[in-house]
């Protein structure tokens, strides 16, 4: 039947079957897949909102004018990730304190230099983060325009010590957030740092706050180019087990025998000026290899000098 239709009529019948009406890039929402039923909305809709991860002011203010629609999602919020930090997030943190919901990751990118000058950022941001109790995972980033002299970061740094010193316990999976891994998989008590520790006086309330973190198991950081004395000062923590250096290595780039789902480090040289100085003391080495593949050191007592 089709040989008796014109050439000309099926290539204008198929050109509709193939050819798309929207362009390639025009990705469907992520709540599609819950469109299924009613009760299938109802029951997935809050893991849609366990990891949240806001990059502008524009997607905090969505996600605050969310959660004053529907307070009960705030109870969802797990993870929280926010990466320019503003008062809008201040009002989210409250409104998951007011929803009885506890945060149990958070991931906050210091403030770079403002135009005002480098003011500090909303009090109503700091009392908010000083007020988390449930926090297990912290982690700390700062971008390449931000100085830690300028009084914001000092500021967000002074209220994350403030919240490391009255959260029980910080902890972080060995695997990726996942509802399944946080079930099956022992914990591990951490603070990350995408930023090489220094002896900048605007680090020194947060080491304060890890030096003395009762619950403290793992510290997370970039290896330092230099001595670090604040590497030293952690290391006090008799509840800390190990101290990771290096850079985070992508799943597929993991070392070899490492266990599914496990965190990978870059390996680093034990002859580089950090390392060189910490082999004096024994303490530091011990959580040093305990967390950190270093290519040179075999033996603590080897190598850790008297």
């Amino acid at each position: 039947m089709l040989a008796d239709l014109p050439e000309e009529l099926l290539e204008r019948i198929l050109a509709n079957a193939v050819v798309a009406k929207h362009p390639a890039d025009d990705g469907a929402p992520r709540i599609v897949p819950l469109l299924v039923c009613r009760a299938f909305y109802r029951i997935v809709l809050p893991f849609v909102y366990h990891n949240v991860v806001l990059h502008t002011l524009a997607q905090s203010l969505a996600v605050l004018h969310t959660l004053r629609a529907h307070p009960a999602l705030a109870r969802s919020v797990r993870t929280l990730v926010i990466r320019a930090p503003g008062p809008a997030d201040a009002e989210i943190l409250r409104a998951m304190a007011r929803a009885g919901g506890g945060l149990l990751a958070l991931d906050i990118t210091l403030p770079g230099t403002c135009k005002s000058g480098g003011a500090e950022p909303d009090a109503a941001l700091l009392d908010a983060l000083r007020e988390l109790r449930s926090l297990r995972d912290l982690t700390v980033r700062k971008g390449a325009g931000t100085y830690l002299s300028q009084p914001a970061p000092r500021a967000l740094l002074a209220a994350l010590a403030d919240a490391v010193a009255s959260c029980p316990a910080l902890v972080r999976p060995p695997a990726p957030p996942a509802c399944l891994s946080l079930l099956l998989t022992p914990a591990q008590k951490t603070v990350a740092l995408s930023f090489p520790l220094s002896a900048d006086p605007a680090l020194a309330p947060l080491v304060a706050a890890l030096a003395a973190a009762p619950a403290l198991h793992t510290f997370r950081t970039p290896l330092p180019s230099l001595w670090a004395p604040p590497l030293l000062a952690v290391s006090a923590n008799p509840a800390l087990a190990q101290i990771c250096l290096g850079d985070d290595l992508p799943p597929r780039a993991r070392t070899r025998g490492a266990r599914d789902g496990e965190w990978g480090r870059r390996p680093v040289l034990g002859s580089s000026l950090c390392l060189h100085a910490a082999r004096q003391h024994a303490r530091l080495c011990e959580l040093l290899l305990a967390g950190t593949t270093v290519i040179g050191w075999r033996d603590r007592g080897e190598y850790v000098q008297a």
